[in-house]
C-alpha cells in the first residue's frame, strides 16, 4: 500500500474550513486544522495563559485535559488591520497549538488540534458520512456544523 494513501485514510474528512483555514477530522475524531493557502491573517498571537496550561501537560494526561470550557477564545488574529478572536468549537477541548504560528504563518502549516467531548461524536460523524455522500445538510445541520469547527 502507498504510505501516502494509507495516510489520507486515517483522515475521516478533509475540507476548506473558510478561507483562511482548512480542516482534517481523523477517523478518531481528533480535529486538526492548518493555515490555508487562502489566508488572510496578517498575525496571529496565542492566548498565554492556554498556553501556560498546555505546556504543563504530557502524555495521557494532555489527552485527559479539563482545563478547557467550551467557545474557550485561544488565540488572536489580524485579518485586515482588525483583530479578531478564535475560539475552541463548541465542547471541545484544545489539545495543542503550533508556537510558530506567532511568527510566521505558512500555507499548510498545522495551527492546532483539538478533540469534541464524546457526546458529540455521533453528531459529528453523522455529518461527516453525510458530507462524504455529497448529500444535502439541513439548516440544522449546518449549524451543528458551524458550531463543530473552529468559530471566529
Amino acid at each position: 500500500m502507498n504510505p501516502l494513501e494509507d495516510q489520507q485514510s486515517l483522515f475521516a474528512l478533509q475540507a476548506p474550513l473558510t478561507q483562511d483555514f482548512d480542516i482534517k477530522i481523523h477517523k478518531n475524531g481528533i480535529i486538526l486544522i492548518f493555515i490555508s493557502n487562502t489566508c488572510t491573517i496578517q498575525k496571529l498571537k496565542f492566548d498565554t495563559q492556554m498556553q501556560e496550561n498546555l505546556q504543563g501537560m504530557t502524555g495521557k494526561r494532555k489527552h485527559g485535559a479539563a482545563t478547557i470550557t467550551e467557545q474557550m477564545e485561544f488565540a488572536d488574529v489580524l485579518i485586515n488591520n482588525e483583530w479578531s478572536k478564535i475560539k475552541t468549537p463548541v465542547r471541545a477541548k484544545l489539545l495543542e497549538v503550533n508556537p510558530q504560528a506567532e511568527t510566521e504563518l505558512k500555507p499548510g502549516m498545522l495551527l492546532c488540534v483539538y478533540q469534541p467531548k464524546w457526546d458529540q461524536m455521533n453528531m459529528v460523524k453523522g455529518l461527516i458520512d453525510k458530507k462524504q455522500q455529497n448529500q444535502e445538510l439541513t439548516e440544522e445541520e449546518i449549524k451543528q456544523w458551524n458550531n463543530y469547527v473552529l468559530v471566529k
